[in-house]
């Protein structure tokens, strides 16, 4: 009995979960081309617009594994997005980090691949995503808390702090060893 009981709760935890979905949430396709389609008994046939993993989108609707995005026709599987934070706008005053974690003027490394960090701005007042250039030992222009603004050598953008460190903490591989 005890373990039906368990069983019921953590049903109930994860229904809870379930309860706060992606509607109104700014999301991203996983890969670029990833096409919208139309909602069968079985699943999706993909004949609509091919989306770009350098845009962001947000989800209108969700409903049993299907998404539709603002300004879109057609559906996506929930699995299809990741949810991206909204980027600080630059002139964002209102996240600066206390001063001894400020990270301003310094530079940093990357701990992952540069296909894998999310580097973006703002344009015409939406969150834009794009390939990011050279993100080694860049130097941070601002830091806004769980956010940085470095230069890849060819624009400015936010990338998440995260996923960098700071060049004076990377360990120093032993050459001679």
């Amino acid at each position: 009995m005890r373990s039906l009981l368990a069983l019921g709760l953590a049903l109930l935890a994860v229904a809870g979960l379930r309860a706060d979905d992606l509607v109104g949430k700014t999301v991203k396709v996983k890969k670029d081309g990833v096409q919208l389609g139309r909602q069968t008994g079985t699943g999706l046939i993909r004949e609509g617009d091919a989306l770009s993993r350098a845009k962001t989108y947000t989800v209108k609707t969700e409903d049993d594994g299907y998404i539709q995005l603002v300004g879109q026709t057609g559906f996506l599987f929930t699995q299809d997005v990741e949810v991206v934070a909204a980027l600080p706008k630059k002139d964002d005053k209102a996240k600066k980090p206390d001063p001894k974690d400020d990270w301003t003027g310094k530079k940093v490394l990357p701990k992952k691949p540069k296909k894998d960090i999310q580097f973006g701005d703002w344009i015409d007042g939406k969150q834009e995503y794009f390939p990011a250039h050279n993100l080694l030992n860049c130097i941070v222009r601002q830091d806004r808390g769980g956010f940085l603004r470095v230069y890849d050598m060819r624009r400015e953008g936010w990338v998440l702090k995260e996923d960098f460190l700071l060049s004076e903490d990377a360990p120093i591989p032993d050459l001679l060893g």
